[in-house]
């Protein structure tokens, strides 16, 4: 059975979703087979983050819907052939999708794939509460500010209340500028607060940004410090196969 793994957030705009994206192909380079989903109704994003979005005419609503079947809302992304992705719905029809028809969905890809990864909305709303339903991990994107550690902490405690412990923090957009007059949260700062361990943490980059507005994550470079994060964090994960 592959790893369900739900990426979430305390609150928008940590780069959550570009780190879902990011680690799914990173996953792929790896060698396991990936099958992101994007369970942020109505908002999606990882169509346009993996240049799909002109490909994108079925989504999971429909498959759950039997509109179509997997084969039709499935697509393969031109970045490894290990990499594949189920759009998310741009119509907030939360109420097409309950765990009693996500759940057996999740579990029979999960025979199939090494990795479902489900990009989450962020907060701690309904759709939240499904994806923890589905999961076996959970993966928290902080940003170093205030507001990001409070929101995350309180979604920290959503998880253990609904049973998911195995769980684990990235720390997203540091600058080092800042740390140094002080001007955002240290990274001790961040892991006192937190219940889990982190998995590992990203600078800001400019180029990170640029790409994903290009459809392109960052990572299909594989020769950069950006590309090498994503591959110690990967490996982190891996190693827990063992």
């Amino acid at each position: 059975m592959g790893r369900k793994i739900m990426i979430a957030s305390g609150k928008g705009g940590t780069g959550k979703s570009t780190f879902a994206v990011n680690l799914g192909l990173t996953l792929a380079y790896e060698g396991r087979s990936v099958l992101l989903i994007d369970m942020n109704t109505g908002l999606r994003t990882l169509d346009l983050y993996l240049g799909l979005e002109n490909r994108a005419l079925f989504n999971i609503s429909d498959v759950l819907n039997n509109i179509c079947g997997l084969e039709s809302a499935v697509l393969q992304t031109d970045l490894s052939e290990r990499l594949m992705l189920l759009p998310g719905s741009q119509v907030n029809n939360s109420s097409d999708i309950d765990e009693s028809n996500l759940l057996p969905l999740i579990e029979s890809l999960s025979e199939i794939f090494d990795y479902i990864i489900m990009d989450c909305a962020p907060g701690i709303g309904y759709n939240v509460e499904l994806c923890m339903a589905c999961s076996d991990e959970a993966i928290i994107v902080i940003n170093p500010d205030y507001a990001s550690l409070r929101d995350a902490d309180a979604l920290e405690d959503l998880l253990l209340r609904n049973g998911v412990f195995n769980r684990s923090y990235v720390l997203n957009g540091i600058s080092p500028d800042l740390i140094e007059n002080n001007a955002c949260l240290t990274m001790n700062e961040v892991d006192e607060r937190m219940k889990c361990a982190m998995l590992g943490m990203i600078l800001y980059d400019f180029n990170i940004k640029a790409s994903t507005n290009a459809g392109v994550p960052i990572t299909v470079k594989r020769d950069t410090y950006i590309a090498e994060n994503y591959a110690r964090i990967a490996e982190r994960l891996i190693e827990k196969e063992l």
